[in-house]
C-alpha cells in the first residue's frame, strides 16, 4: 500500500526551507477524507491572486515602459538609461497617460492576432516552425513589426522623435535633404 502524503511532511519540507502554500491552505480533517480548505485557507488565496495579478500588471508595465519608450529615448537622445527614463517619462507617460494606455491595449490585441498567426505558422510547418533557429527567420516579419510600429508611435510626439528619414515609396531612396515634393533622383517618380 502507497504512504499517504500526511501534514508531517509538508512541516519536514518547511524545516528545511521549502514552503507549501497549499500546506497553509489545507486543514487535516478526520479520517480519510481529502483536506479541505478552511476560512484562513480562502484568505490566502484571495490575497496571494491578488498580489499575483500586481506582480503581473507591473511587469507588463515595466516591459511595455521600457521597449516603447526607454530604449528608443536612450538612441534617439543618446543618454544613459536614468536620464532617458526620466525623459521618456515626462514626455510620453506623464502627458499622454490616456494614449499610452490605447497603444498597450492596442499592442496587446496585436498580441493576440500575432500569436495566432505564429500557432498557426507552427502547425502548418508540422512543429519545424517552432525550432529556434527557423522560428526566428520564420516568424522575422512578426518581430520588425512590433518593434518598428514602436518606433512609429513615437514619431507622433514631434519632429525630434524621428526616427525614419523620409524615403522614396516607390524605390526606398534616401529623399532626406531634398524639398518636399521633390522627384526621386533614382527612379524619377514623386
Amino acid at each position: 500500500a502507497a504512504i499517504p502524503f500526511r501534514y508531517d511532511s509538508l512541516r519536514t519540507w518547511r524545516g528545511l526551507g521549502f514552503s507549501s502554500p497549499w500546506s497553509a491552505v489545507a486543514s487535516e480533517t478526520e479520517g480519510d477524507d481529502p483536506r479541505w480548505i478552511t476560512g484562513v485557507g480562502w484568505t490566502a488565496i484571495v490575497v496571494g491572486s491578488v498580489l499575483l495579478l500586481c506582480y503581473i500588471l507591473g511587469t507588463i508595465a515595466v516591459t511595455f515602459f521600457t521597449r516603447v519608450f526607454l530604449v528608443p529615448t536612450m538612441y534617439q537622445r543618446r543618454v544613459k538609461a536614468l536620464e532617458a527614463c526620466r525623459i521618456a517619462y515626462s514626455t510620453f507617460v506623464k502627458q499622454h497617460i490616456g494614449q499610452s494606455m490605447l497603444f498597450l491595449l492596442f499592442l496587446f490585441l496585436l498580441g493576440i492576432g500575432a500569436s495566432t498567426i505564429m500557432i498557426f505558422g507552427v502547425c502548418l510547418t508540422c512543429c519545424i516552425g517552432a525550432l529556434p533557429y527557423v522560428s526566428s527567420v520564420l516568424f522575422l516579419p512578426i518581430t520588425v513589426f512590433f518593434a518598428c510600429y514602436a518606433l512609429c508611435y513615437i514619431q507622433q510626439f514631434g519632429h525630434e522623435w524621428t526616427f525614419f528619414s523620409k524615403m522614396c515609396r516607390f524605390c526606398n531612396y534616401d529623399l532626406e535633404g531634398l524639398e518636399e515634393g521633390h522627384t526621386c533622383p533614382e527612379c524619377g517618380k514623386k
